[in-house]
Formats: structure tokens, C-alpha cells, sequence
């Protein structure tokens, strides 16, 4: 089972959304463009800059992550701008 994790702030604090599938917009959970730091904690996500997985994406992984495992602590980590993210795709 995949599950992640995304955070309004940087250093996984503020408004939380945790998910096990995919999310094809964060408009009903108030984080839509309001993402900064993301934890996976299990499987492959990608990160979308628009709603219905469309625009620019970004590839988040239980693997990977700079700070612990699949931890993704500043938006920076995944080489994306901040507060952009509107929809997560699990793909793995």
C-alpha cells in the first residue's frame, strides 16, 4: 500500500493531508497550491502543478528524499517552486 503525505510548510508542519491514492485535486482539502514539504512513506507519487494531474510534474519516492526516508522536507528537494502542487498521482 502506497501512502504520502503533504504539508503546507516547509519542515512538515501546518495543514496536513495524508493520502493512499490519488488525488486528482487538493482544492477540497485547502492545499491546493499551498504544498511546501511532502513525506512518502511508502511507494512512487507524482506531483502535479495543476488539478486533474496536468502541467508540470514532479516524482516523490519512499526512497528517496534528502532528510530521512522518502522525506521531502522543503519543496526545494523535489526541485519544484513552492506552493504550486494541485493534484498527487500515485504511480507505484
Amino acid at each position: 500500500m502506497s501512502r504520502i503525505t503533504v504539508y503546507q510548510h516547509v519542515g512538515y508542519v501546518g495543514l496536513a493531508f495524508g493520502a493512499l491514492d490519488s488525488v486528482p485535486s487538493l482544492v477540497p482539502f485547502n492545499l491546493n497550491d499551498h504544498v511546501s514539504s511532502v513525506d512518502v512513506e511508502s511507494g512512487k507519487w507524482e506531483l502535479y502543478e495543476h488539478v486533474n494531474f496536468t502541467g508540470q510534474r514532479w516524482i516523490v519516492e519512499a526512497d528517496g528524499g534528502p532528510a530521512r526516508n522518502g522525506g521531502y522536507p522543503t519543496f526545494q528537494n523535489w526541485n519544484g517552486p513552492n506552493d504550486i502542487i494541485s493534484s498527487i498521482k500515485k504511480v507505484g
